[in-house]
């Protein structure tokens, strides 16, 4: 067995250890829910932190995988925030979710990571679906699904990526899909 193979079952295991400490606290009320939050963001902070650290001493194995890790754990903790535990309201948690999923495009363009790239794609689509109240409010959507887009298509001219605009194109597909099937009809642009 390589030794990159029992890094990450070591790496595994930490994380199992902390999961289950984690657990325990939250089952036992130690902790309350913005604790929760909080322990979250700084989990997700300090671990996107330390990989690119890691990646700037040429260390290429790990810290593109954790990279991902902390971003989706930052992602987990403001939808815990907002949908769990009502800490935030939408408009903090949207705009929260667009900060995030455009930061994580400019770093996965920064670090020519098209998985980071891919994870800032699905978290930007994601937002208005999980946050949808379900009024029909198709300006906000399309605007935003353009500005989205034209960050994505600023990012992929310097870089030569060939997964990530057919993931874009089919992801906007579905969300148009999503909305016309529902909303088409009731929607007048007067």
């Amino acid at each position: 067995l390589g030794g990159n193979i029992l890094g990450k079952l070591g790496l595994s295991a930490i994380i199992l250890a902390f999961i289950w400490f984690i657990n325990f606290a939250f089952e036992n009320h130690w902790i309350n829910e913005s604790g929760r939050i909080v322990i979250g963001l700084l989990i997700g902070f300090t671990t996107i932190s330390s990989c690119l650290y890691l990646a700037s001493r040429k260390m290429r194995i790990i810290p593109e995988s954790l990279i991902g890790t902390g971003i989706s754990i930052l992602y987990l903790s403001v939808y815990g925030a907002y949908y769990l535990y009502d800490l935030i309201t939408v408009k903090e948690a949207f705009a929260a979710f667009t900060v995030l999923s455009v930061g994580t495009s400019l770093l996965a363009g920064k670090t020519n990571l098209q998985v980071l790239y891919i994870f800032s794609l699905f978290g930007s689509i994601l937002a208005p679906v999980l946050l949808s109240s379900g009024e029909n409010s198709y300006r906000f959507l399309f605007i935003y699904l353009t500005l989205i887009n034209l960050v994505f298509y600023y990012i992929s001219q310097a870089n030569s990526w060939r997964v990530s605009p057919y993931l874009i194109f089919i992801a906007n597909c579905i969300i148009f899909s999503g909305w016309a099937d529902k909303n088409l009809t009731a929607s007048s642009p007067m």
